[in-house]
C-alpha cells in the first residue's frame, strides 16, 4: 500500500501555478533607446516665462521662491507615499493557485483486481480510469454505495476502496443532479471522516488515503453548501479540521511525511473552500474586517504553529498556501492579518534554505501582513 501511495501524493499538483521568472521590478521591459533632449532657445524660454506667471495660483503662504521650489517635491513624495500605502501587495503565487487534487488513475485496475468484483461493478468502476467518461446520477450513486459497503464490511479491502473513492468524489453527472446525488456524496464524506475521527484506520497509509478522499471532496466543491459536515449525528467541519491539524503536526506524526502532506492538502483545499464565496463581496460583507469563523481561525493559527517544526518542503508549501488563502480574503483578510501580527506568529526565517516557491510564499505572506 505504501509503495502505491507515494506516487499518488507526489503527483498531487496545485494547478495554474503563477510564473516565477518575472524580471526584478515587475514591469521591467526592454530598455528604450535614449531620446534626444529638446533644449528651448533663449528667446523662446523668455517668451514662455513672460506669458505664464508661475506664482499666479499659489497661496500666499507659499508665494516665496524657496517655498515654491520645495513644494512640488513634497507634494510628489506625499502622493507616492499615499499610493504606496493603498497599493495591494503583489502575491502572484497565492492569487493564481487553485485546488490541490489527487487524480492519478494508474491504480484503478489494480484496485479492481484486488476487490474481486462482479462484472457489473467491475465495468462501473473501470470507468474511473477514463477521465473523459460520462456519468449518470445512478452510476455515481451506485458507485458510492458500493465503495461504502466495502469499507464497512471488508476491512482487508479498505485501502483499495479508499483509492477508488478518492476518484469517485470528483465525478459529476451529465444530467441534472438531485438530492439523492448530494446525499450519496455526503454519506461518503461522513463515513471517511468517521474513520479518521474515531481512529478506525490503523495504518498510516490508509489515513493518508482517507485525507486524499476528503481533500478531493473539498477541492472539487464550488459552494460550501454542497458539503455537509454538520447536522444530527454528523461530524462538523471543525472536528475534521482539528483532526487534519493533528495529522499534520510534525511533533505528533513526524515519522510519516505522506500523512502530513495529505492532511496539509486537505487544510489548503478547506481554506479555499471557506473563502470561495468571498469574491465581489468584500466591500459589502466586512471589507476585510469580518470575523473569522471557528474553522477559519483554527486553520490559520494551526498552520502557523505547525510551520515552526515542519521540515518537509511540500507540507510547508501547503500550509503556507492555506494561510495565504485566508489572508487574501476580501471578507476577513484584514482581521486575519491583524491577528497574526498581534500574536507575532510569522517567522520569516521559515523560508530560509527551502525551495524557491516556499521562500517566495513566505515573502508574499509577509507582504499581506504589511
Amino acid at each position: 500500500m505504501g509503495v502505491m501511495l507515494r506516487p499518488l501524493l507526489e503527483q498531487m499538483q496545485i494547478t495554474n501555478n503563477a510564473p516565477t521568472n518575472l524580471p526584478t521590478g515587475g514591469n521591467a521591459g526592454p530598455m528604450r533607446a535614449s531620446q534626444p533632449t529638446f533644449v528651448p532657445s533663449t528667446s523662446s524660454a523668455v517668451a514662455t516665462s513672460m506669458a505664464v506667471n508661475p506664482w499666479e495660483n499659489i497661496p500666499a503662504a507659499l508665494s516665496t521662491p524657496s517655498a515654491q521650489l520645495s513644494s512640488p517635491a513634497k507634494q510628489t513624495t506625499d502622493t507616492i507615499s499615499i499610493k504606496a500605502a493603498n497599493a495591494k501587495p503583489v502575491t502572484p503565487l497565492i492569487e493564481k493557485q487553485t485546488a490541490l487534487l489527487s487524480t492519478d488513475t494508474g491504480v484503478v485496475k489494480i484496485c479492481i483486481d484486488r476487490l474481486e468484483l462482479n462484472q457489473e461493478h467491475s465495468q462501473l468502476l473501470s470507468k474511473l480510469s477514463d477521465v473523459k467518461a460520462s456519468w449518470t446520477q445512478e452510476e455515481i450513486i451506485s458507485m458510492h454505495e458500493y465503495l461504502r459497503s466495502v469499507i464497512d464490511d471488508h476491512a482487508q479491502h479498505v485501502s483499495y476502496a479508499l483509492m477508488l473513492l478518492r476518484l469517485a468524489v470528483l465525478k459529476r453527472a451529465m444530467d441534472a443532479e438531485g438530492i439523492r446525488m448530494t446525499e450519496a456524496r455526503t454519506h461518503s464524506f461522513q463515513l471517511v471522516a468517521k474513520l479518521l475521527l474515531e481512529e478506525k484506520l490503523s495504518s498510516l497509509a490508509n489515513r493518508s488515503m482517507a485525507w486524499c478522499v476528503l481533500s478531493n471532496a473539498m477541492g472539487s466543491t464550488k459552494s460550501p453548501d454542497r458539503i455537509v459536515f454538520d447536522g444530527t449525528d454528523n461530524y462538523k467541519l471543525i472536528q475534521v479540521v482539528d483532526r487534519a491539524l493533528h495529522d499534520c503536526d510534525f511533533s505528533k506524526v513526524g515519522t510519516s511525511t505522506s500523512l502530513r502532506q495529505s492532511a496539509g492538502a486537505f487544510l489548503y483545499n478547506a481554506s479555499l473552500h471557506l473563502t470561495c464565496n468571498d469574491k465581489g463581496k468584500g466591500e459589502i460583507e466586512g471589507g476585510g474586517n469580518a470575523e473569522l469563523s471557528e474553522e477559519q481561525l483554527a486553520i490559520l493559527l494551526g498552520c502557523l504553529e505547525h510551520l515552526q517544526d515542519e521540515t518537509d518542503d511540500t507540507t510547508i508549501h501547503r500550509l503556507l498556501m492555506a494561510i495565504g488563502a485566508l489572508l487574501k480574503s476580501s471578507k476577513f483578510g484584514k482581521t486575519a492579518a491583524n491577528l497574526v501580527n498581534d500574536l507575532g506568529l510569522l517567522d520569516e526565517k521559515i523560508g530560509k534554505g527551502k525551495s524557491g516557491n516556499v521562500e517566495a510564499l513566505v515573502r508574499e505572506i509577509a507582504a499581506l501582513l504589511g
